[in-house]
């Protein structure tokens, strides 16, 4: 685990950016503050290979995710596509805590990616 930032950074309606070690190569990933507590993803829509979050305001106007290149709404607490081209996909989590005030995160060499388009 490693410090990603610290936890006062992760505002209820922003997200912090990080790179995660999946599958032995750096990828972008964002945490962010649910209502269930701290939640991390790999940065790359169910949909296409291409990032849901383009800025630090990752929610739409109910509270939910949304990836901007296609209109995929995700669920904000467990990654799972509730509308769009994906439905029913979800995004790959990544482990973040939060503890001594700060945001940790996990490498996971183990996350399978295959099921996401190149």
């Amino acid at each position: 685990m490693r410090v990603i930032a610290p936890a006062a950074t992760l505002t209820p309606e922003g997200a912090v950016t990080f790179e995660a070690v999946v599958r032995g190569e750096p990828r972008p990933c964002f945490a962010l503050r649910t209502p269930h507590g701290v939640r991390g993803y790999v940065n790359i829509c169910a949909h296409r290979n291409q990032p849901v979050l383009v800025d630090d305001r990752p929610y739409d106007a109910s509270g939910r995710l949304e990836c901007r290149a296609h209109g995929a709404i995700y669920d904000p607490n467990d990654g799972v596509c509730l509308e769009g081209p994906c439905v029913g996909g979800r995004l790959l989590p990544v482990v973040v805590t939060e503890q001594d005030g700060q945001l940790w995160a996990e490498d996971d060499d183990a996350i399978d990616d295959s099921i996401y388009a190149d």
